[in-house]
């Protein structure tokens, strides 16, 4: 009984799975977009905004205060940088995933259609199974560029966080 009921929900087939991944390349593909766009100006931004704030700290002061100063912005930046690539990652792991769930169901379906037909059983399987392997290749189509700009971004964030730590250690240095 209970596998009648799953049997029912997978002989809807991979369509469904097609539409998610679908909608899944336009949230990657909108995220790259924004990442790319703040990552253009961010690191600028955080040289200048390092330089107005720790230039007038002098003296003995550079060393206490100084380095809160500079910790708080890193803080804050690293976290504007780092936002929403955990979904830039989180879309590259599991679209294949997604992608091969969507042809399992597919291949269940075809398997379902050639037990029904029973005469042009070769034709209905081939067909089915190469429909649903349009899943997996659909996943896999999703998940590369997600995961290429989640690496790139991180390569980015890490290299602000380098900047930043250079431009500190050239304040400090000159005010000495």
């Amino acid at each position: 009984m209970l596998t009648n009921v799953f049997l029912g929900l997978t002989l809807v087939g991979a369509q469904w799975v097609l539409g998610f991944l679908i909608v899944v390349s336009v949230v990657s593909v909108a995220l790259i977009f924004e990442r790319w766009s703040y990552f253009r100006t961010a690191p600028k931004k955080l040289e200048q905004s390092l330089q107005s704030a720790l230039k007038p700290i002098s003296g003995e002061a550079r060393e206490t205060k100084g380095q809160y100063v500079y910790d708080g912005l890193i803080a804050d930046a690293r976290l504007k940088a780092e936002n929403r690539l955990s979904w830039l990652a989180t879309i590259g792991s599991n679209a294949p995933f997604v992608g091969l769930f969507g042809t399992v169901l597919g291949i269940i379906k075809a398997f379902h259609d050639l037990s029904q037909q029973g005469t042009q059983g070769s034709s209905v399987v081939s067909a089915g199974i190469s429909e649903a392997l349009v899943a997996t290749a659909v996943g896999l189509f999703v998940a590369i560029p997600a995961v290429i700009a989640y690496n790139y971004f991180q390569r980015k964030v890490r290299d602000m966080l380098l900047i930043a730590e250079r431009t500190k250690n050239h304040l400090f240095a000159d005010n000495r």
